[in-house]
């Protein structure tokens, strides 16, 4: 099966130098990751991201989320904070939100995921991420695939 893999936030501020390395797979991007890299890059790494964005949207590669993810993440962060997946584990409403974003980020593979099955597609998308334990907790009760970006990278 081929890998897709799409990059957290920290992973491509972290990584940057090692990305034209890339060639075990596809890189993908979520829009969420775009939006929280341009917030904090100067003007030289903002038209650097702008020409990645762009090649990358051509080749239908940015995934952004849905109503429908919108609503499934939702669901999913509504379950963190009554103690649906454990009574011993329930999240603040603080918490919760401070998980939107990543939320949505896996959001985006989950979906892609989806789509590669439906189509029959061999493909999977991973998350690569510096952030496991947030994305476990996103990401609990899917399939979804995560691995830390030294891993990736062979740190």
């Amino acid at each position: 099966m081929s890998r897709e893999w799409l990059f957290d936030t920290n992973v491509f501020s972290r990584y940057e130098q090692q990305f034209q390395h890339l060639r075990r797979g596809k890189l993908v991007l979520s829009s969420v990751v775009a939006q929280e890299l341009l917030v904090g890059m100067d003007e030289k790494h903002r038209r650097k991201l702008r020409t990645l964005v762009s090649i990358l949207k051509e080749s239908g590669l940015v995934l952004t989320p849905s109503h429908d993810d919108w609503v499934e993440v939702g669901e999913r962060l509504h379950r963190w904070f009554t103690g649906g997946f454990s009574a011993n584990q329930k999240l603040s409403k603080e918490e919760v939100n401070l998980l939107v974003r990543d939320s949505l980020i896996a959001q985006c593979a989950i979906t892609r995921n989806r789509l590669h099955r439906q189509n029959g597609t061999h493909f999977e998308c991973v998350i690569v991420t510096d952030n496991i334990s947030d994305f476990h907790k996103v990401t609990k009760g899917t399939h979804q695939k995560v691995i830390p970006g030294r891993d990736f990278f062979g740190e």
